[in-house]
């Protein structure tokens, strides 16, 4: 909300392309994971304004949420590799 109220963004005029624009804005100081959180907070709180009749339609109602990056799964190199199969008789 902060960011619509700097940016002369009425409630009922938020959309889709405001979304992008305030992602892209704190994707500069922000991990990806919290970004993925934003997007989908934001989807969430819309959907509670059409429930709640304060809108009739969510405006981020077909908004994808870009998947936050999983974390890498450690890999052993090849040789950590041989070393572990070596008591077992395969190196």
């Amino acid at each position: 909300m902060k960011w619509a109220d700097a940016n002369a963004v009425p409630f009922h005029a938020f959309g889709k392309r405001h979304m992008d624009k305030y992602l892209a804005e704190r994707a500069k100081t922000v991990a990806r994971t919290t970004l993925h959180h934003d997007g989908v907070a934001a989807k969430a709180f819309f959907k509670w304004c059409v429930r709640y009749d304060l809108l009739e339609r969510s405006p981020l109602a077909e908004y994808e949420v870009r998947h936050a990056p999983r974390p890498p799964k450690y890999m052993p190199a090849e040789e950590d590799l041989n070393y572990s199969l070596k008591p077992l008789g395969r190196y």
